[in-house]
């Protein structure tokens, strides 16, 4: 079994870009999901802005990321996701409000 922090920037990246793609498709559909922003960073992270707190929070739902409000009263929250099963590359998933 292939320990998931081992995996390299550019499958972590190619994971992290499947996963955009999945919450796209349900964009798409009956998910009703807001618009956000997405930033793949160098370090494979997928960062996502969503507008207002309300956007924020029905993407904190539909992707289990627990929010806590910022000094500076932005809403953020953190997860770490495994699509391809514990033995995969781990993608972290950091959501904030604008």
């Amino acid at each position: 079994m292939t320990d998931s922090r081992t995996y390299s920037v550019e499958k972590r990246a190619a994971a992290a870009l499947n996963l955009l793609q999945r919450w796209a498709a349900d964009i798409a559909t009956a998910q009703g999901l807001p618009e956000a922003r997405w930033i793949l960073d160098d370090d494979a992270r997928l960062h996502g802005m969503a507008d207002g707190d309300e956007d924020t929070a029905i993407w904190a739902d539909y992707l289990r990321i627990d929010l806590t409000r910022t000094e500076t009263s932005t809403l953020t929250g953190y997860r770490n996701y495994t699509p391809h099963g514990p033995s995969g590359p781990v993608i972290p998933v950091i959501l904030t409000s604008t």
